[in-house]
């Protein structure tokens, strides 16, 4: 009996059954029974760059995801193993995820890499892969990013830009910078001024859904003009408060019937030196509706309306006179030289104003009245020394008549020379 139970204390024997192990020891019996840890908790915090928690963040700025294991109570051991981190583009943690998988807990706790905020949101929900024989594994909760938009931009497009008189005309609107829920109103206005302050036009105010905008009311135009469309969006608690600029949208609104060009107008004036001259001068005019004309010093300027082009004016050469000077002046500018013959371009609505100058030339005469040919050494060759009696009697009673006419009333009248017979002037055949 004895030597039995001292083989059964030296032989011990373990029996495992229904979850606890059954200790055979010298005769005694023990019972240990094995318990599982409990199970563990996860939490999941969103943070910026700077690594403070946060809830909501800018459109286009980066977050990211930290997740903490933890166990129910304090007994148990601190979880090891990894995590996954489901991103997804809303904030409801539906659709298809971006996966970051097996991401190492250090401590207890992991972290995501960075994600840029989309208009849409951001939401992360975490799934731990659990520690073989100690914790399963687990998903954490979904926890979303909202997205703010300060920045948000209203773009505008008007149907036409230009339009007759009676026609109609709608503005468009868009939203860029925005949230993808964006709410709010748009609402349209037309001003006659450039500073979009002016003869406000209501054309409508329009609801905002999910950052979609309808279009404007449709407005009638019926007095040509200018016209300014400006739109202004009200924001909402994600979206700021957005205005178009006033001058990127102009409504050019045209008379039905194109009135006339205004003309120019090209005016020629004679001048003459000495002053009061009665000579008249003709004038060449070149282009389009131009006509020629005459004028003298005491003439009215010659003073045509012509339409927008380009336009040339010359003088004809007159015997006894020289051109002397060519002006003209474009608005009452600054006088400038014209070279006859030029071109002149005229727009609508200019007056170019030209001015020529003619001066008369001196000459000397015979005593016939007409102008000398010459003068050699003082002595004139179309007039041979009959002191300037009529070739033709000259001619049919001889030289001698004038000797005696010389002779009787002397050799010098009004500066003509008398009896000077010279063999180098001309015949008076010649002359006459």
């Amino acid at each position: 009996m004895k030597m039995d139970i001292l083989k059964r204390f030296r032989n011990p024997g373990v029996i495992w059954g229904g979850g606890a192990a059954i200790l055979a020891l010298s005769g005694i019996v023990f019972a240990v029974f094995a318990q599982a840890a409990s199970g563990t908790v996860i939490t999941t915090s969103m943070h910026n760059t700077s690594h403070n928690v946060i809830s909501s963040a800018n459109l286009g700025t980066p977050v990211h995801a930290k997740v903490t294991v933890a166990t129910s109570t304090n007994a148990d051991p601190l979880p090891a193993g990894t995590v996954d981190f489901n991103v997804y583009s809303n904030t409801t943690c539906t659709g298809t995820a971006f996966v970051q998988s097996s991401v190492a807990l250090v401590s207890g706790s992991a972290e995501s890499n960075a994600t840029t905020t989309t208009s849409g949101g951001l939401s992360y929900k975490a799934h731990y892969n659990g520690q073989t024989d100690v914790y399963p594994p687990s998903d954490g909760n979904c926890t979303p990013v909202s997205v703010t938009a300060p920045n948000t931009v209203l773009n505008t497009t008007l149907s036409t830009t230009s339009v007759l008189a009676g026609s109609s005309v709608h503005d468009s609107a868009t939203l860029t910078n925005a949230t993808a829920n964006a709410t709010g109103t748009v609402a349209y206005t037309v001003f006659s001024n450039t500073g979009c302050t002016l003869g406000a036009q209501n054309a409508g105010v329009k609801t905002v859904t999910n950052a979609s905008i309808p279009n404007s009311d449709t407005i009638q135009f019926n007095t040509p003009g200018l016209f300014y469309w400006q739109a202004v969006y009200s924001g909402d608690q994600n979206n700021a408060v957005a205005t178009s600029s006033c001058q990127s949208e102009v409504l050019a609104v045209l008379a039905t019937t194109t009135p006339p060009i205004p003309p120019g107008h090209l005016i020629v004036d004679k001048v003459t030196n000495p002053s009061g001259n009665m000579k008249s001068f003709h004038f060449n005019a070149v282009g389009s509706g131009y006509a020629s004309f005459d004028l003298t010093d005491q003439s009215t300027p010659n003073n045509q309306a012509l339409v927008p082009g380009v336009y040339r004016v010359s003088e004809t050469a007159s015997a006894g006179w020289k051109l002397t000077s060519a002006t003209c002046v474009l608005n009452n500018a600054a006088t400038t030289s014209y070279t006859p013959g030029a071109n002149l371009t005229l727009s609508s609505g200019d007056t170019i104003t030209c001015t020529f100058t003619n001066t008369k030339q001196a000459t000397s005469t015979r005593g016939d009245g007409r102008p000398h040919r010459d003068v050699r050494d003082g002595r004139h060759i179309d007039n041979p020394g009959h002191g300037g009696l009529p070739p033709g009697l000259v001619k049919r009673f001889g030289r001698d008549i004038t000797a005696m006419i010389f002779k009787h009333f002397g050799k010098h009248d009004n500066g003509n020379h008398y009896g000077q017979m010279n063999d180098q002037h001309e015949n008076d055949d010649e002359d006459d």
